[in-house]
């Protein structure tokens, strides 16, 4: 059984495919150019150590080139199944294989219901397969809405090889509770795909009054960054917080090891893969989160902090910021993942599901 895979954002294609593999299964992805210019949906951002270009599993190819299109669907139809992530569902539902429509991010969310050619053909991909994913508990409002009666949740894909706890503590500051702001600064943008990062800073500057214990440290990435610096300088807290660069995932996995809570986003009610992979490393991540959705995908709700909005954030910190309370809050998270997203138990899930669709 050979397997396709494309649509790559957050590198999520590519993340399935080295589970896959790692199971023995012939499983190659196809990533566009234009994600490989984009660092979060590039392979060596996750896996530094890869050399993609000359890989024989990892495809390129232009997008808007109608030559390396038509080649690369060409291609796509010599396998015998083709999953596929997001936009890439406007066209591989005309190739004439078995497909598996997978929503991811905004498609469900945004394009499906935008009145050009594009949210037209997305749109008639969902309503037309008979095998649609999703990821993000956040799609399930617009599962119900579409009517998407195939639709069924499938698990993100951790690699607990890569995401785990430190083997020894290295970094631990005895005296400083360090939070990672980890999470993309966007608060300025879309209302539907906000982080709403500022909730946070705000509800941050008034819990920090008055203590010196604290450290946040802020990756600067995103494209709310210069004005995130402002707002912080201007809440007060400016000296209390660490801006680091950009970081791939491995040099994000050491910070995650250095923090005692890591922080994500409080603008879309549902966890990305950033934060399953902090979890995994046995970091409480706090984020806002629907439970009653979370709680249609699983069996048990995350241990992880979750709160929606200003008030309850800062409610939330006052509960939870104690270093041996969110060491065991941590412990907690890592089994979480252990129990729902370990990577090769995914793959062995999907195998089993790739069987059954391909014999129906």
């Amino acid at each position: 059984m050979r397997i396709a895979l494309l649509g790559n954002l957050a590198n999520t294609a590519y993340a399935y495919t080295k589970a896959l593999r790692n199971e023995g299964l012939k499983a190659d992805v196809f990533i566009t150019e234009k994600e490989r210019k984009q660092v979060t949906t590039y392979p060596e951002w996750e896996d530094p150590e890869i050399n993609s270009i000359n890989s024989n599993w990892i495809h390129y190819y232009e997008q808007r080139n109608p030559i390396s299109l038509f080649q690369t669907m060409t291609k796509l139809r010599s396998y015998d199944l083709i999953h596929a992530f997001g936009l890439p569902n406007i066209y591989c539902q005309f190739l004439g294989r078995p497909l598996i429509t997978h929503a991811l991010g905004a498609d469900l969310k945004e394009v499906v219901y935008e009145s050009g050619l594009t949210g037209y053909l997305l749109k008639r991909a969902f309503l037309r397969s008979k095998c649609v994913l999703f990821s993000d508990i956040d799609h399930i409002p617009h599962v119900n809405r579409l009517r998407l009666s195939q639709a069924q949740y499938f698990p993100a894909a951790v690699d607990i090889n890569k995401y785990h706890p430190e083997v020894q503590a290295r970094y631990k500051e005895k005296d400083k509770i360090i939070l990672l702001h980890s999470s993309f600064l966007d608060w300025t943008q879309k209302q539907t795909t906000s982080k709403r990062n500022d909730l946070f800073f705000h509800a941050f500057s008034k819990f920090a009054k008055g203590r010196d214990d604290l450290v946040l440290r802020v990756i600067a990435a995103g494209p709310d960054t210069e004005i995130t610096k402002e707002l912080l300088y201007d809440l007060g807290i400016s000296e209390i917080v660490e801006f680091l660069p950009p970081l791939n995932k491995q040099q994000l996995v050491d910070e995650y090891h250095k923090c005692d809570l890591i922080v994500d986003q409080f603008g879309m009610p549902k966890f990305g893969v950033n934060a399953l992979e902090g979890m995994a490393c046995g970091r409480p991540v706090f984020l806002y989160l629907d439970k009653d959705l979370a709680m249609q995908c699983y069996s048990d709700l995350p241990p992880t902090p979750v709160a929606n909005g200003e008030s309850e954030i800062y409610n939330t910190l006052n509960k939870i910021c104690q270093k041996d309370q969110l060491k065991d809050i941590g412990t907690k998270c890592h089994e979480w993942i252990i129990k729902n997203h370990e990577g090769q138990k995914v793959a062995r899930k999907l195998i089993a599901f790739y069987n059954k669709l391909i014999a129906s």
